[in-house]
This record gives structure tokens, sequence and C-alpha cells, in this order.
């Protein structure tokens, strides 16, 4: 028997929910084979309870391996602060042996904290695929038979994607994603507006000033403009974009009514999670919270910003 056999869970995720759609792809590829831990699967099971003393009963004391989604705000909501207490607080006594750090923003920070010899999983270089295999590995180096998959998990996962896309193709046109729409229109403004205050706090000369502007919200930084639109009537009526972003760039040589170029634009229609629950897509497939599709479009719109800068630093 070895030291982790009472353990509850397998493996533990915490995560920002930034990242939330991530994880439950990564949770889609271990749950039929491993007891895995995710709070967003399992928040009935803390109804009357201290939900943040039982998260962090769950990392200290009830996971045999810890994998973390690291941004460097992980750690600032009541949950993720607990759970990170109850990390350390196991490590103090185990080491950080237990756990698996996954950088998920650009320059791939991870805690101070950390074991300068530490090594991190690079999730934009393996992907999901990748890390599961690594979660695989470790929980079977804490001696548990990890249940191959067999043809019928195989056949269970086709199942819930055959599901999952007939679900999907009705929630665009329906009643329910009309209402989703309609939901985050209302937080819609707020979340962006937090966004621009991340962007603005990087350099005081570079200020990202959003302004209503009809039916767009139009966010200024530079030569640049980035105007956002939500519209609940767009998918469910017409079948276009319900969430969508156009990048543009002043030029003053240009005739006066024609000095704004379009440069991007950037769509997301309402889709339906792997969990079926209500989300965005991008062109791309990846399935995306309000505040990580909002950050993803001022990601590309400040990168805009900041090279224009760089190739014209005398303007």
């Amino acid at each position: 028997m070895t030291e982790h056999a009472d353990k509850k869970y397998d493996v533990a995720i915490s995560f920002r929910w930034t990242d939330i759609e991530q994880v439950r792809e990564l949770y889609e590829l271990l749950r039929d084979r491993m007891q895995v831990f995710l709070a967003d699967d399992r928040l009935e099971e803390f109804v009357g309870t201290d939900g943040e003393e039982s998260f962090g009963y769950i990392f200290r004391d009830q996971s045999r391996i810890v994998v973390i989604f690291y941004r460097p705000d992980w750690g600032s909501t009541p949950y993720t602060r607990a759970e990170e207490a109850a990390i350390k607080q196991r490590a103090f006594s185990e080491g950080y042996g237990f756990t698996i750090w996954v950088p998920m923003d650009a320059q791939k920070s991870i805690p101070p904290y950390l074991p300068p010899q530490y090594i991190w999983f690079d999730f934009e270089r393996y992907g999901v695929s990748g890390l599961a295999s690594v979660i695989e590995a470790r929980v079977r180096e804490n001696g548990v038979m990890v249940r191959n998959e067999t043809m019928i998990d195989r056949l269970k996962q086709i199942n819930r994607r055959i599901d999952l896309d007939k679900n999907r193709r009705l929630f665009q046109n329906s009643q329910s994603g009309f209402e989703f729409v309609t939901s985050e229109a209302v937080r819609f403004e707020s979340v962006l507006t937090e966004s621009a205050k991340q962007f603005s706090s990087i350099s005081n000369e570079i200020p990202f000033i959003v302004k209503p502007d009809g039916r767009y919200i139009t966010v200024s930084a530079g030569r640049f403009k980035c105007q956002f639109v939500i519209s609940p009537n767009a998918s469910y009526l017409r079948g276009e974009p319900s969430l969508h972003c156009s990048i543009l760039k002043y030029d003053q040589k240009r005739p006066y009514s024609d000095q704004w170029v379009h440069k991007k634009k950037i769509e997301f229609q309402p889709t339906l999670n792997e969990v079926n629950e209500p989300a965005w897509v991008l062109q791309d497939n990846h399935n995306y919270n309000l505040e990580s599709a909002i950050s993803h479009m001022m990601e590309q719109f400040a990168e805009m910003v900041y090279t224009d800068l760089e190739s014209d630093p005398l303007r």
C-alpha cells in the first residue's frame, strides 16, 4: 500500500475561470479512467459547508496529484487562495512533487516560491493530450492502477460528442441561446472595462480608453480603435456572430471620410462547452467564457498597438 492509498481523488485541478474550457477538455479525457476533482463538476457536494475550507481539505489531504493551471492572478480569489494555502501547507512536509504546474499566460509565469529546479508543463507546446499523459504517468507512480481505455470508453466519448454537436446546433437558434447572450450583454461593458484597465496598467503613456459609441463599445489606444459588439438577436434571428470586434487603424494620409482602415475582425458564436453549458466559440473551435473571449480580443488589439509603436516610436 502506498502512502497515498487513502486519498479520495487521483487528481485535483485548480484554475482560474479564464482557463475553464481547457480544464474541461482535460477533465473529459480523464474522467472515465480515474477519480478527478473539478470544482465546477462537484459544487453540489459543498452545499451547506464552508466551501473554502472544504476545497483546502481536498487539495491538502484528499488528492494524490494536484494540477494547477497557473496565472499570476491565481490565488487572488477566495477558492484559489484557499487552494494555494493548502498546497503550500502540504508542500511544507512533502515538497512540491505532488504538483503539476501549467503556466497559461504568455510569459509562462510560475510562482516565485517554487524551487528553481522545478520543471513545469508547457501547455502551449504539448496541449491537453500531452498533459493528460503526464497526469496518468504521475498517478501510476503513486501506485494507482489507471484503467486502460476500452472500446466502451471510446464509444461513450464518441456518443457524448454526437450528443454535444446536436445540442450545439440547436442552441445557437434557441430561446436558451438568446437568453444566454442577453445575460452576457448585461455584464459585457464591465468585463471589457476591467480588461482595458489591465492593459492600461502596462504603461501610463498608452491608456486603453473605453467609450460607449452607439451600438458599439469602443476601446482606443495609440493609432488604433477596437469596436466591440454583442447582439442577442444576431445568432438567434440571423445566424450571425453574436459577439465580435473590429480593429481599425487611423491613417491621416487617407481622405478624411476614409481615415479609419479596417485591420482585423474577430467573431464569436454562442455555443455549448464540453459539459453542455453555454459558452462562446471562436472560428478555431476553441471555447471561451465571456472573460476569456474579451481577453483574447483585447490581446489581439493590444499587440497591434504595441507593434505599431515599436515600428514607429517617434511618431
